[in-house]
């Protein structure tokens, strides 16, 4: 075969080669093509969803949503808008976060300014730690301009003085007793509440311990009985409210302590529930959470500081969640007012100890320690209710050999007590003592008393206790733990 014919047949396959490279090449580009097109129609959706939940100036509807959204610049800008690039955008001092949340009746409910729940949630991002402090709405604080008052009222005070501002007043001034940064702020009402729950499907909560609350008020501000089993329970958003706000059950649950604790358990459960996938995904949670938050919700949070912090409690470890509520079992004691209202005040004198504990909530050396607040052998009262002269005052010294505290020592209304009688001045928050003096004096407990201090007690409220063993007095007793009403068996027993 001739060169010429061997350059022509080398020639014409080199052709055939450069096409068919050409040919593979296109079909390359085409893939690339519909990679890069998949992956930017991804990244456009995600924006939707997050744009269509954080952002206030979008007006959303099930058909608007996109609308909007296709009326902005570019795809690139809708993503450096809405898409935080780090952790950077939240205020944080020492790499920790501070939120106060607030939960108040709002309009239509009585007291409805006043916070019914008061709760500081921190996040540390270095350890992706959680901790949930929450403060007694019975705390008695100083307040600028309004002397002393209930811890509960700083949102009161603050929308009197400019409407709109009673939750940036909360957090300032909580902020100031506490010397402790808020950077974020949130307060919702019952009604947002009951809203977000149900418009979430719903959250399964673990009930502790059974129990029943006969006095707990319904919508129309009368008494409606509500109860709670032991065991994992589906709560709507009206049985969440109801077991967030339950005052008065049995059980050891008839406190604000007893009650801040299952709020807490209520914003864990939501919290996961908020965070997951398939909340993102639905437009009708979308959508519920955009109409909550235009009339429920006071928040200073802005989009980008509301999406980085849902990454970083996303990544929160939940076996490091930190609950702690402060009560009378450690650093509050409870006291009247001149005017006979209930307060708490603190043990220590100042709010110095309890400072600390919020400053210090993710050191476990400094919580580890015992000895930075001295915890007090519980206050009694002891009454003779028998015609045995100086029982009482045998019994006290009795139990002052015990470093217990005798505040008073006095009768009772009447001396024909058979068995000894403990009221519980202090809200089961010291069951180890009490089971003691119950033991020692094989006495009756009469739990939750010291709810009555606030206010003359109801019919129905007297109907909880036996009316043949109501002190007359109960309304005018110094501060204690407990009343010591001393029966007939009380002879036998200091006999032995």
């Amino acid at each position: 075969m001739s060169d010429f014919k061997i350059n022509l047949i080398k020639d014409k396959n080199d052709s055939l080669l450069e096409k068919s490279q050409e040919s593979s090449n296109k079909k390359l580009n085409w893939k690339k093509f519909f990679i890069y097109f998949f992956l930017a129609g991804v990244i456009s959706f995600v924006i939707i969803i997050l744009a269509s939940i954080y952002a206030p100036n979008i007006i959303l509807s099930k058909n608007s949503a996109l609308k909007k959204i296709e009326k902005e610049n570019s795809l690139l800008n809708q993503f450096y808008r809405f898409i935080p690039a780090g952790d950077y955008l939240i205020k944080k001092d020492q790499n920790r976060v501070n939120i106060l949340l607030l939960g108040v009746g709002g309009a239509n409910h009585p007291g409805g300014l006043l916070a019914d729940t008061t709760m500081l949630v921190s996040f540390n991002f270095k350890t992706k730690e959680v901790a949930m402090i929450s403060i007694p709405r019975d705390l008695f604080v100083p307040i600028p301009n309004h002397g002393w008052q209930k811890i509960n009222t700083l949102n009161s005070f603050g929308e009197t003085t400019e409407l709109g501002n009673g939750a940036a007043f909360t957090a300032e001034n909580i902020s100031q007793l506490f010397e402790i940064p808020i950077h974020y702020y949130a307060r919702i009402d019952f009604e947002g509440f009951k809203k977000i729950i149900d418009d979430f499907g719903g959250l399964n909560i673990y009930v502790e311990k059974t129990f029943y609350d006969p006095l707990y008020p319904d919508r129309s501000y009368k008494k409606q009985k509500i109860s709670f089993i032991q065991g994992w329970q589906h709560f709507d958003g009206e049985k969440a409210l109801n077991f967030s706000r339950s005052r008065y059950g049995n059980n050891g649950e008839g406190s604000d302590f007893a009650r801040t604790k299952r709020q807490q358990k209520i914003i864990v459960a939501f919290k996961e529930k908020f965070l997951s996938f398939s909340t993102l995904i639905n437009p009708q949670k979308i959508t519920a959470i955009y109409e909550m938050l235009k009339s429920h919700l006071k928040t200073n949070l802005n989009i980008k500081e509301v999406v980085s912090l849902m990454a970083a409690f996303k990544n929160a470890d939940t076996s490091k969640i930190q609950h702690f509520v402060f009560d009378t079992s450690n650093y509050l004691y409870p006291e009247k007012t001149i005017a006979g209202a209930f307060i708490l005040n603190p043990k220590a004198g100042d709010f110095k100890e309890m400072s600390l504990l919020i400053q210090n909530i993710f050191d476990k050396d400094f919580i580890g320690k015992t000895d930075f607040v001295v915890i007090d052998k519980p206050r009694l009262i002891i009454q003779n209710g028998t015609d045995n002269s100086g029982l009482a005052n045998k019994v006290a010294q009795d139990l002052k050999n015990l470093n217990y505290k005798i505040v008073k020592i006095s009768n009772a209304d009447h001396q024909n007590y058979e068995k000894t009688i403990i009221y519980d001045l202090c809200f089961d928050q010291k069951s180890e003592a009490l089971a003691f003096l119950q033991k020692k004096f094989d006495a009756i407990v009469i739990p939750n008393v010291f709810r009555f201090l606030n206010s003359s007690p109801s019919t129905e409220e007297i109907a909880t206790i036996p009316s043949n063993i109501f002190p007359k007095d109960i309304k005018n007793l110094p501060a204690t733990d407990f009343l010591i009403i001393l029966g007939k068996n009380a002879m036998k027993k200091s006999n032995q």
